[in-house]
């Protein structure tokens, strides 16, 4: 997972990092945070599946542009 990875990197450089992952068929909301301990920099992360969050904002953007087109 090159974005997964990526986001970790920029966490272990001292940035927090928040964003959605998809998977295909699971979206995940992912947040890490640089720590620092006695053996060096590390990364606390947080995953959250927020699958069904994302397809209803989908499903409700196309019914709003549905809405648009009918006028």
């Amino acid at each position: 997972m090159p974005q997964i990875l990526a986001a970790a990197r920029r966490a272990v450089a001292g940035h927090h990092v928040s964003e959605l992952v998809d998977l295909g068929d699971t979206v995940f909301e992912v947040a890490y945070s640089p720590v620092t301990g006695a053996d060096g920099p590390a990364v606390i992360g947080v995953a959250t599946d927020v699958t069904a969050r994302t397809r209803s904002e989908r499903e409700l953007a196309h019914f709003l542009e549905v809405l648009e087109v009918l006028g």
